[in-house]
């Protein structure tokens, strides 16, 4: 796991990092914004996870030079969990929880029970640590570590600090 300044080391090397003024939908720590390849994804130093505006979540295939689209997470059925306050870092809104798994009837329903939480405006999604290599790993039907593979090579070797 890399920690502390040598995530901060990876991430100049990956694309280059800023500090943003969001907070974490989780810890509420300040996110700091990732570029690379067009895409500015906003990280949390401290938890590890990643929220995308949706419109870099719909830009991600072409990004990673996939030849799929991602699934519209937006039209997916939500709920909320009450124990979970977690708020979407644009408008403040409690965020709602969509579910990918073996009963969702989806692409992504051969993941192992994700519980993703989306803004119920619209603006994008937060993945908690490990989530998003366990999505990806899904949608491009190959195993986990091959996704994670090729979420790596695009986020820079931090994305494996979520342990």
């Amino acid at each position: 796991n890399i920690q502390g300044s040598a995530v901060q080391s990876e991430l100049t090397r990956a694309g280059g990092y800023r500090q943003n003024t969001m907070k974490c939908p989780r810890c509420k720590k300040t996110l700091i914004v990732v570029e690379r390849e067009k895409i500015e994804l906003d990280y949390c130093m401290n938890c590890k996870g990643f929220w995308f505006d949706q419109d870099e979540w719909n830009f991600l295939p072409e990004a990673l030079n996939l030849n799929i689209e991602f699934p519209d997470f937006s039209t997916y059925p939500r709920f909320k969990i009450k124990e979970i306050d977690t708020r979407c870092p644009h408008c403040t809104k409690t965020m709602e929880q969509i579910y990918l798994g073996k009963n969702d009837n989806s692409e992504a329903q051969d993941v192992a029970s994700v519980i993703l939480d989306i803004c119920p405006q619209g603006h994008g999604i937060w993945f908690d640590p490990n989530e998003l290599g366990k999505v990806l790993s899904v949608l491009l039907h190959k195993s986990e570590n091959q996704a994670e593979e090729k979420v790596i090579s695009f986020l820079g070797e931090f994305v494996k600090s979520g342990g």
